[in-house]
């Protein structure tokens, strides 16, 4: 039978001679860099400035690094936020001391810091819906997550469970395990590294590395099935209409990986003493009980009403048309509209003299989002409104249509 068993002794870092990089650290710079590339051409196709990818970047490096930290401590150590609380943002326990890095990071509490940091920055520097930047957050943060699980692996963490499969890697620098700790106390040779070299290399030791047991390298399952998640995220929003359905990218976000998490755990191993409960005579870990309510959400969020509604408009695109305006038109229907549009983008403004039927009137920026507009506008009215910011284009809606469809400064409009 055919069988991949792998002694599982890699370098944790490289180095550089005044430090190490290690390389759970290097998948992060890894993950957050792609992320930039994946989503510079999203925003070019969405009309929004590249020069808003600096600020996210922060946001999102900020949201996740804060968030996995805080969410580490919060499910999996409780007692280190409340007694060592310092420890939880600096590289070293205070009492005792001990330097540890940023050794704990949870996905769950990462997934918690991204959505407020994208609040905040959607109001910051979007003007939209926080759903808009959600939808297109996921996709690089699905394959940055596989990076993350391959930074796990190179340090020997988040194992799985002893196995017989085919498949199994054998953590000999897992100092947390016990029949690792056991066998390296039996090798004679000072320093940890020297003794984990000699039980993977030298033969008189052949008996006491055969005491540890192979396991599922989970954290390689992971990687690859976020490969997946990432490839499904990234031909939804390239190759269908669903990117213009505000939060569905999101829900199936939530719904893809968090469903992964939750079979993966069944493999894994307790990542504390205490990780682990027991409800309706189900056995459950942390992980799981975190993600179920993360996959209900994204259902729900992915099965909510269609937003995308269609307006037949009529362009006024010529000087002539501007100015006829709806002076000739003696009624609108709840699905139509009178789009003018203007060579480039100033400060606009309207009145209703000589316009026969009360209109909502909105103002929408070259990106397609709205600034700002103007409901029920009564006929034959002078009183000038006026766009909060320079527009691109005004939209002539029938009384009432802009209640109905729910807009709201920040929202998108898709010409087709």
């Amino acid at each position: 039978m055919f069988s991949l068993k792998v002694i599982w002794n890699p370098l944790e870092g490289l180095d550089l001679g005044f430090f190490t990089l290690h390389f759970y650290s290097l998948s992060y710079v890894i993950a957050f860099v792609l992320g930039w590339y994946i989503i510079k051409p999203i925003f070019k196709r969405d009309n929004v400035s590249v020069e808003k990818i600096d600020p996210l970047f922060m946001y999102t490096v900020i949201g996740c690094l804060v968030g996995a930290r805080i969410g580490h401590y919060l499910f999996y150590e409780t007692a280190v936020l409340f007694n060592d609380p310092l420890h939880v943002f600096l590289p070293f326990r205070t009492d005792p001391f001990e330097w540890t890095g940023f050794a704990g990071m949870a996905s769950h509490g990462a997934a918690i810091g991204i959505i407020i940091a994208m609040f905040f920055y959607s109001r910051k520097h979007l003007q939209k819906n926080m759903l808009w930047i959600l939808d297109r957050i996921v996709i690089p943060t699905a394959i940055g997550g596989t990076f993350v699980r391959l930074g796990n692996l190179m340090n020997s963490e988040i194992n799985g469970k002893a196995t017989d499969f085919f498949a199994g890697f054998k953590f000999v620098r897992d100092l947390s395990d016990d029949k690792v700790a056991a066998a390296l106390s039996k090798v004679k040779i000072s320093g940890t590294d020297n003794k984990i070299d000699a039980l993977v290399n030298d033969p008189q030791y052949s008996e006491l590395l055969a005491t540890i047991p192979y396991k599922h390298p989970a954290q390689l399952y992971e990687a690859i099935c976020y490969v997946g998640v990432f490839v499904i995220l990234y031909l939804v929003y390239w190759k269908t209409e669903k990117r213009h359905k505000l939060g569905y990218l999101l829900g199936l976000f939530f719904v893809l990986l968090f469903t992964v998490r939750l079979f993966i755990e069944i493999i894994k191993e307790p990542q504390t003493k205490t990780d682990a409960f027991e409800f309706a005579s189900l056995h459950f870990n942390t992980g799981q009980l975190l993600s179920i309510p993360f996959i209900l959400l994204g259902y729900l969020i992915s099965k909510e009403k269609d937003t995308l509604k269609k307006l037949q408009l009529e362009l006024a695109d010529t000087d002539y048309k501007v100015h006829l305006g709806m002076t000739y038109k003696d009624e609108l229907q709840e699905d139509q509209g009178l789009l003018f549009v203007f060579e480039k983008s100033a400060p606009r403004y309207f009145f209703m003299k000589n316009t026969p039927v009360a209109l909502d009137v909105v103002f929408v920026d070259k990106n397609l989002t709205i600034d700002s507009f103007v409901s029920n506008a009564q006929p034959q009215d002078t009183t000038i409104s006026r766009s909060k910011k320079p527009v691109q284009y005004i939209l002539d809606l029938k009384a009432g249509t802009a209640a109905q469809l729910g807009l709201q400064e920040g929202d998108t409009f898709v010409w087709q």
